[in-house]
């Protein structure tokens, strides 16, 4: 079974919309025995108003027996995902998200990553992809960050209307985010991400607009949009049922929707998945092994979801901040194990989220079953995806 690629040569933007190679051509049995590696950086310096991820304001000091206790695991991870033959695991993506992991030094990003090359065979071409609060970085971390391995940055944006900022509890101003973006390319980056929020309080499609206009004169290589949702826990949902904050309009968010897509594609960027906007050749490769249920790890303090079966859930690394620091060389594992007496997972559906077909036939339960291991993986929330 082989991954289809179509031709995009001389097709409209409307064609393209549908026909964008999103994944590799290699045979799915090969994917499948390759595993991307998300690794969770949850420190922040305050936590944002909406947010429910697995993050930590106020625990700066805690980073570097965070960093160790993650090395660690690394290479139990490594251990973990060995060949028959012994030969570690092939990885293909590499994914710091948080958490604001720019807010780990750029040595601490390098052990991280040497940790991966050496317990993992990571692609020479691997997309190695950090998150980052625009407020966060400067010339001089993008430069080492660059000469790291990172090769792909997203940002956290969400709007360039610095009330809106203000209302989201964002430490960023518009002007970092431009700043962010010119550092990043001085430094080398040829693959940025932009995230960006709509359906938020009080804000109007004219914020929209002027929003997209200023993201589009930056160019980045690709575009997250986001509509918010207001989560229980957050003081977002304490203040909408206290009545001082009203979401988005439903009908609006769909016309914010409606806009944006029409605005990108005209400006050639392809639609490849429902939040997810690509100028051609720069879909997030790690995104999409989400979607097209490939094997991947969830390394770090984030509670984890299996990629073959998102019904079952394993703990298999410590889900604490608290256990960071405990963890030492022989820390105990759970691990799912698939074989010939475990139930096949069901057959995953891409279409939900992918907006065109890129498999060739459906995987058969039988093609999945082959994996020797389950291993653990990262969680993410539905709404959002890691880009």
């Amino acid at each position: 079974m082989n991954i289809t690629v179509p031709d995009t040569n001389d097709v409209t933007t409307s064609d393209q919309t549908r026909s964008l190679p999103v994944t590799s051509t290699e045979p799915i049995e090969r994917l499948l025995e390759t595993a991307s590696l998300y690794l969770h950086i949850p420190f922040c310096h305050t936590r944002c108003y909406y947010c429910d991820f697995n993050t930590y304001a106020g625990m700066l000091p805690l980073r570097e027996p965070y960093v160790r206790a993650l090395l660690t695991e690394i290479e139990l991870a490594g251990k973990m995902a060995q060949l028959a033959d012994g030969s570690p695991r092939r990885s293909r993506t590499v994914f710091f998200g948080g958490g604001t992991p720019s807010l780990l030094s750029v040595a601490q990003i390098n052990r991280l990553l040497q940790a991966c090359f050496t317990s993992f065979a990571v692609d020479a071409e691997a997309e190695i992809t950090m998150e980052a609060n625009p407020g966060t970085l400067t010339q001089e971390q993008l430069v080492g960050l660059r000469s790291a391995g990172v090769n792909r940055l997203s940002m956290g944006a969400q709007s360039f209307d610095a009330a809106l900022l203000n209302a989201l509890g964002r430490i960023h101003t518009p002007d970092e985010i431009t700043q962010a973006v010119t550092y990043a390319r001085a430094a080398g980056f040829t693959s940025i991400n932009l995230d960006f929020m709509f359906g938020l309080p009080q804000q109007t499609m004219q914020h929209w607009r002027d929003t997209l206009k200023r993201a589009l004169d930056l160019r980045p290589e690709h575009f997250s949009l986001y509509s918010l949702i207001i989560e229980e826990g957050t003081p977002f949902y304490t203040w909408a049922h206290e009545g001082r904050i009203t979401p988005g309009d439903e009908d609006l968010c769909a016309d914010m929707y409606e806009y944006a897509d029409e605005l990108l594609q005209q400006a050639g960027y392809l639609n490849y998945e429902i939040s997810n906007w690509a100028l051609p050749g720069h879909h997030s490769r790690h995104n999409l092994t989400y979607w097209q249920n490939l094997p991947y790890f969830g390394l770090g303090a984030e509670p984890i979801r299996t990629s073959v079966d998102a019904a079952s859930r394993t703990n298999a690394i410590p889900s604490s901040m608290a256990r960071s620091s405990k963890l030492s060389a022989s820390p105990k594992w759970k691990a799912r194990s698939w074989s010939a007496h475990r139930r096949c997972p069901r057959p995953p559906s891409w279409p939900c989220a992918l907006l065109w077909g890129c498999i060739s036939q459906p995987l058969s339960s039988a093609s999945l079953c082959h994996l020797p291991n389950l291993w653990a993986t990262v969680c993410v929330s539905s709404k959002k995806r890691d880009c």
